[in-house]
């Protein structure tokens, strides 16, 4: 057993680990253009109701029928996770219980996080290349190694390219596998299509979606996975009880509550993100793509680390790439910030150039 444990810890898997704060983090996609004392109005009247002595009392109920009427889905076709990563673990261990060695399929560049977890369980990992440029894949590719796969992740709108999987070609992996095709959202309601139709449309389709991101409650790790009736009753065989603790839940209920107003910072993130695009074309040595995410995926031409050794020297931070498509290639993705902090960016890459 210590013999298997050493070799595991010396394998090539990558540790995860959380970087350094920035004045200015503009590195992890987080919502900070809602306002903090909005927030702290969600949290305080969720904590008033919170008993921390007690274990959740049906408060995971009531946020998941919330969810299904905000769907118009079955409220059993809804289970709360603990973050989307809890989500997407929940499904590659379904995916473990129901064959032996699974052989996952993902988009590469994509969230890594799907390969990674596949590769700490053994599982089998192969990827759908995207193009570089307008970021699509090819159709007959996909289809084909769906086809020999047991679980297909596609991140739509996709992190980190930013870009919409268009939904002939999700749909037409889904009729191509036997497996279970997972579309993970949680960028989704920064988008112009919020792809509702997919919901519901496959019985071996399921949807992943987040607090995190549009509702700017990262840290409380709160998600949710939307699936027909076998695949959820599935997952709630395998799921832990009292995974998600009370106050996280009670907090999802509230933030609901408020969805009207916390949805008008996403048109705001909507409006920003073309500001910051049409900024950073302006800049010769940056080459800024059209995106449907509160993050704008960048290629330069300039030294990378250079880049970030300015904007860290001002106090941001920014997330590098290397190697997505061909070696040595370098992008930067950039979280859209409040329009002060775009101006301070823009300053400062300006700089760079001149």
């Amino acid at each position: 057993m210590m013999e298997r444990l050493r070799s595991f810890v010396r394998s090539n898997i990558p540790v995860y680990e959380a970087s350094n704060g920035c004045s200015y983090p503009l590195d992890k996609n987080e919502n900070l253009l809602i306002p903090r004392e909005l927030i702290e109005g969600i949290i305080a009247r969720a904590a008033s109701k919170t008993d921390p002595r007690l274990y959740p009392q049906g408060e995971e109920t009531e946020l998941a029928e919330m969810l299904a009427e905000i769907l118009s889905v079955e409220r059993d076709m809804v289970n709360i996770t603990n973050g989307a990563d809890e989500a997407i673990d929940l499904l590659l261990t379904l995916a473990g219980v129901l064959v032996k060695e699974p052989r996952v399929l993902t988009l590469k560049p994509s969230f890594p996080m799907y390969a990674l977890r596949s590769l700490v369980r053994g599982y089998r990992v192969d990827y759908i290349p995207l193009r570089e440029g307008d970021f699509g894949f090819d159709i007959d590719v996909a289809v084909d190694k769906a086809s020999k796969s047991d679980l297909v992740f596609l991140c739509s709108p996709n992190n980190p390219t930013g870009n919409l999987v268009d939904k002939r070609l999700i749909r037409a992996v889904a009729e191509s596998t036997k497996g279970l095709v997972v579309v993970d959202q949680a960028y989704i309601e920064f988008s112009d299509d919020k792809q509702e139709d997919l919901i519901n449309s496959y019985e071996n389709l399921a949807v992943v979606r987040t607090f995190s991101k549009a509702y700017g409650l990262a840290g409380l790790r709160l998600g949710y996975i939307v699936a027909g009736s076998d695949v959820s009753r599935a997952i709630r065989v395998i799921k832990l009880p009292f995974q998600i603790n009370k106050f996280s839940l009670l907090v999802g209920i509230e933030a609901l509550r408020a969805r009207e107003e916390i949805l008008r910072y996403v048109e705001e993130v909507k409006r920003l993100r073309k500001v910051l695009v049409s900024r950073l074309r302006g800049i010769d040595y940056l080459e800024p793509y059209d995106t449907q995410t509160n993050f704008v995926f960048v290629r330069p031409s300039l030294d990378m680390d250079l880049i970030d050794k300015t904007l860290r020297s001002r106090g941001m931070c920014v997330r590098l790439y290397r190697g997505l498509f061909r070696e040595g290639d370098q992008y930067i993705r950039i979280s859209v910030p409040r329009e002060e902090v775009i101006d301070l960016l823009i300053k400062a890459l300006e700089d760079m150039g001149s």
